[in-house]
């Protein structure tokens, strides 16, 4: 499998968790189907998610954030991923896709950090932050792999690294 198939399948699997988990922070629980609404009680249940259920301002941020910028990136990466032939991502998404990890890494990291040091202070033991760290660890490890390939894409791409 190249690395594009991969991010293919990564934006594949991540644009429906978009589209029926991370948006339920931002719309209103009348308006969610209830499919949404069993997911995100779920999240907030099950897996003890106390971002999910707290909802700061700043994860609201960062969830539209996602739906106006990041969703798109996934959406057009899987057209243009899927009319290439499975080749090749086109190289005009590079920067996007750059734009989308430093994104999604960034916010992932706050997450992080938050829970790490907020789980205790939630009634989390230790093993309930661990899993809850668990869950979020993909979402900023995936993307920071993301950077360091794209970067080292448009590095090569750089006329001024090609002549020296």
């Amino acid at each position: 499998m190249t690395v594009d198939t991969a991010y293919f399948f990564y934006f594949l699997i991540h644009t429906p968790l978009t589209l029926l988990i991370d948006d339920t922070f931002l719309i209103p629980a009348k308006y969610q189907l209830p499919i949404q609404r069993t997911l995100y009680e779920y999240q907030v249940v099950h897996n003890k998610d106390f971002l999910a259920s707290e909802l700061p301002l700043w994860m609201q941020y960062f969830v539209a954030v996602e739906l106006v910028f990041q969703l798109p990136v996934f959406l057009i990466s899987i057209g243009n991923y899927l009319k290439n032939g499975s080749k090749r991502l086109s190289t005009w998404l590079y920067p996007f896709i750059l734009m989308y990890a430093f994104n999604a890494a960034f916010t992932s990291f706050q997450c992080l950090v938050y829970i790490y040091i907020q789980g205790p202070s939630y009634g989390l033991s230790s093993d309930e932050t661990y899993t809850l760290l668990g869950l979020y660890t993909p979402t900023f490890v995936i993307p920071m792999l993301m950077i360091i390939d794209i970067t080292v894409r448009l590095l090569k791409q750089s006329p001024k690294l090609k002549t020296n």
